[in-house]
């Protein structure tokens, strides 16, 4: 598991210690840039780092880690993690992506980070205009958060072209299944899961209420009236089902968000 001791020693081997400094020197001014806060791997590889990362709040070793999240469930070894950040990346607190993952944002595109996020294995992000993702985000492995559609459709009797871009706003406190897709346009609130294998593309503040589950492609509302087990409460209903040996605990009603 990823939370063992022998585990978080073997990642110690696994930082690329040039890259890491020279992605640091790369996108930030040389006195954020001593603290090291991004840590990259050895596997990590980069396209284009003209843009700049803006860290909003305290600067501090680590706090954004690329390629080294789910190494549990793919090797670092054979899934290279692709950085291309030539606009801005504004982190607003601690970070980690899995191995793998390839992040993409083009000149005068903004990807904007909340606190205490999680994006696992092979993931993509591709912003050419405006991703905003809130805090306590928990995303599986080989989900899409794309804010284009890359090409243009044309309705051949009027000749009408819609723009293939539009802002993707992520809510706090959510969780996004494997294989699922963020298109262009979505919007979801606070306290929001999409189901393995499912496709956004709409605005769902509006539609669905928080605490809900949504799925299919497009998703629809499954569930309500639950919310994701996140961190330190997650810890301590595994170690209770480990030792009852239950299929189910009761806990506390209201959500611990971190």
């Amino acid at each position: 598991m990823e939370n063992s001791k022998e585990h978080k020693l073997r990642k110690l081997f696994w930082i690329g210690f040039i890259k890491t400094i020279y992605v640091n020197l790369k996108l930030l001014p040389f006195r954020q840039a001593i603290k090291f806060p991004i840590v990259v791997t050895k596997k990590t590889t980069f396209g284009s780092l003209s843009g700049k990362l803006i860290i909003k709040g305290h600067c501090r070793f680590g706090m954004i880690r690329f390629g080294i999240f789910h190494s549990d469930l793919r090797s670092w070894k054979e899934n290279r993690t692709y950085l291309n950040i030539q606009g801005d990346l504004i982190a607003r607190g601690w970070m980690q992506f899995g191995v793998g993952c390839k992040i993409n944002i083009d000149k005068g595109a903004v990807l904007e980070i909340g606190d205490n996020v999680c994006i696992g294995s092979s993931s993509w992000i591709v912003c050419r205009e405006h991703i905003k993702i809130g805090s306590n985000l928990r995303c599986a492995w080989d989900v899409q958060i794309m804010d284009t559609n890359f090409h243009y459709l044309k309705n051949i009797e009027t000749g009408k072209v819609e723009k293939d871009m539009k802002p993707i706003i992520i809510g706090n406190n959510n969780w996004i299944g494997n294989r699922s897709s963020v298109m262009q346009g979505t919007k979801t609130p606070d306290f929001f899961i999409v189901a393995s294998n499912s496709i956004c593309n709409k605005d769902y503040t509006s539609l669905i209420p928080e605490y809900s589950v949504v799925g299919g492609s497009p998703a629809k509302l499954l569930k309500t009236g639950v919310c994701m087990v996140l961190d330190k409460e997650e810890k301590e209903i595994r170690e209770i089902l480990k030792k009852t040996q239950k299929d189910f605990v009761i806990v506390e009603k209201s959500p611990r968000v971190k």
